[in-house]
């Protein structure tokens, strides 16, 4: 298993195999949620292929590829986020997008993403990081809670 920074070229596979069919169908269906409270645009994966290319070039950002023989099997998407203006720290590294093909999950790709990325983190000034999780994904909650992340913010939806 190699882990490393994904090329521009890789993006579109990024984008429609592992996130598009990946992630979001994999919430979709496990988490009925998604469909009323976090619909997708039109065009939302050129949308996404413009954000990740975004993300691959820019200093404050690092997108990594988890590759078996070749084929990326995974990805993650990471990168600094300014605070609200009040809180402290001014900026820190957010763990933005996690996802590895089901049959490679439990072979500790994602820790190894979760290493890659607080090492940048940590070599690029930050002092905190953060991570999202979808509610009812409770596997990968008891995983960030056993890298030490904690509970800090809940945010509950009302369709109005």
């Amino acid at each position: 298993m190699e882990i490393r920074k994904a090329s521009l070229k890789e993006v579109p596979e990024i984008a429609e195999r592992l996130w598009k069919k990946g992630l979001i169908e994999y919430h979709q269906k496990r988490f009925r949620t998604d469909r009323r409270y976090a619909p997708l645009k039109r065009g939302a994966v050129k949308t996404f292929i413009s954000f990740v290319s975004k993300n691959i070039r820019s200093p404050n950002a690092l997108v990594l590829v988890a590759l078996d023989r070749g084929r990326i099997v995974g990805y993650s998407l990471n990168y600094i986020r300014k605070n609200i203006p009040v809180f402290r720290p001014d900026r820190y590294g957010y763990l933005s997008d996690l996802y590895i093909d089901e049959k490679y999950r439990g072979g500790g790709i994602a820790s190894e993403f979760r290493k890659h990325a607080i090492r940048w983190f940590k070599k690029k000034g930050m002092k905190m990081a953060a991570i999202a999780v979808h509610a009812g994904n409770k596997k990968a909650l008891d995983i960030y809670r056993k890298w030490g992340f904690e509970d800090y913010h809940i945010e509950l939806r009302k369709r109005i």
